[in-house]
């Protein structure tokens, strides 16, 4: 009898030599994806972080640890659901080869930190003209002088902030 149990409880029922062939095989690749996705909404956070030291210090206001905790605040609600979404993809390898539920969720991560990017280095009436000249987009000759104008004026807006920024920095 005991031989029997110890035969049924034995971890020799799976060979090690197939679960290590499986691990090669199968989450070789996948790690590959999980390591590169969680790499890149890493760097797209601290593309927004340097954006907004950035943007706080052109202002002239000082940095303080709220507004560095909120980066924290902002890894944890990003990469706590991709880690349970990563957990989803391991349980469907044997069917997908990519973890593509993670892969969607860094997708929207990268999303919202582009577009945090926009709002810390632009300001919110040249992000509206950035709206408008793709909505417009046509082959219509109207459309054409349109965009044409438009993106004269933001170029001479943006050179005349640059102007402005460039007088106010110099010494008296």
């Amino acid at each position: 009898m005991i031989c029997l149990l110890y035969s049924i409880m034995s971890p020799t029922l799976v060979p090690a030599a197939l679960l290590t062939d499986f691990v090669h095989e199968n989450l070789k690749d996948y790690s590959l994806w999980v390591f590169i996705t969680y790499a890149l909404v890493a760097f797209s956070m601290v593309v927004d972080l340097v954006a907004g030291l950035y943007k706080s210090r052109k202002a002239g206001r000082r940095c303080n640890s709220r507004g560095l905790k909120r980066t924290c605040d902002k890894a944890m609600k990003y990469f706590l659901p991709m880690i349970c979404l990563t957990c989803i993809d391991l349980i469907g390898v044997l069917f997908c080869d990519a973890p593509y539920l993670t892969m969607a969720m860094a997708a929207y991560c990268i999303v919202c930190e582009f577009v945090s990017v926009l709002e810390s280095t632009h300001r919110k009436n040249e992000i509206a003209r950035l709206v408008d000249f793709g909505t417009s987009l046509s082959s219509d000759d109207t459309n054409r002088e349109l965009l044409a104008r438009l993106s004269r004026e933001l170029l001479n807006s943006l050179q005349n902030t640059n102007d402005d920024d460039a007088a106010s920095n110099r010494p008296n």
